[in-house]
């Protein structure tokens, strides 16, 4: 089979703009697979980027991500920002799908690209002290990542505001305050950006996909979340990473993170 299952100008939009979206898609899983052979070069360990995971989400046993209006904005498994292990998987690839027979909702998908959201600031070294205290993680692990994209202005400002985020889950993000108080997650995560001189609305896209949709995301260049109470398993997930990344790699990675963020336009 050939390329043209996609348009001939998607991997150039995708290294671009860090998505593509396609439309009209049968076989997501194959399509993917063709679409990472010609975008293996916009990460450092892109030759070990393989399918690891094929998932439908929201998945019906994680009930609040299932029942709330407002998901953040967040990288899928973590943005690596400091290796804390000898090796580790790093997740390059979201690929999200509707399937041509399938009913879809009104729910929008919400992409934040990264590039440019700290131009022209230093913030490699305030991103890497900030994950070294408050790297997302679980009983006192620190995966040396970042979850929630909130917590990238928060780092920059050298700020601790959002850290009691690391062991919460996604979905109570700006849902719930630091003691756990329902709040609206919508305006207040718009509320915090724009405390960081960043207007969501002007810097979001977002997407209400329908049947036959294939979303493909640059995990380590694009936020993703999204507005509305999504149905259960509405969406098909293939997530592509790589197993054995570095601490090298992930150090590099770090300062292709940061260039990202810092690049002007």
């Amino acid at each position: 089979m050939q390329r043209s299952i996609f348009p001939t100008s998607a991997p150039a939009d995708f290294l671009r703009d860090g998505f593509v979206l396609l439309r009209n898609v049968s076989g997501a899983e194959e399509v993917c697979g063709l679409f990472l052979e010609e975008v293996r070069t916009a990460w450092p360990f892109g030759q070990g980027v393989a399918l690891d995971n094929v998932a439908r989400v929201p998945h019906k046993s994680c009930q609040d991500a299932v029942e709330t209006g407002h998901l953040s904005l967040h990288f899928e498994m973590g943005l690596p920002v400091i290796p804390v292990e000898e090796t580790t998987r790093v997740h390059a690839l979201l690929c999200l799908h509707i399937p041509k027979n399938e009913t879809a909702s009104e729910v929008k998908t919400r992409l934040l690209p990264i590039d440019g959201l700290l131009a022209g600031r230093a913030v490699e070294e305030a991103l890497t002290n900030y994950v070294k205290k408050y790297g997302a993680g679980w009983n006192g692990h620190n995966s040396g990542r970042i979850l929630c994209a909130g917590q990238l202005l928060d780092a920059a400002a050298g700020k601790s505001e959002l850290s009691y985020m690391r062991e919460h889950r996604i979905a109570e993000w700006f849902n719930q305050d630091e003691n756990g108080n329902v709040q609206d997650g919508r305006v207040n995560e718009r509320a915090f950006f724009r405390k960081h001189g960043i207007v969501l609305s002007e810097r979001e896209k977002s997407f209400v996909l329908q049947q036959g949709d294939l979303l493909i995301i640059d995990n380590l260049r694009v936020a993703h979340g999204r507005e509305g109470r999504r149905p259960a398993e509405e969406l098909v997930q293939l997530l592509y990473g790589a197993r054995e990344v570095s601490r090298v790699q992930i150090d590099g990675l770090r300062r292709q993170i940061v260039d990202n963020l810092t690049k002007r336009a």
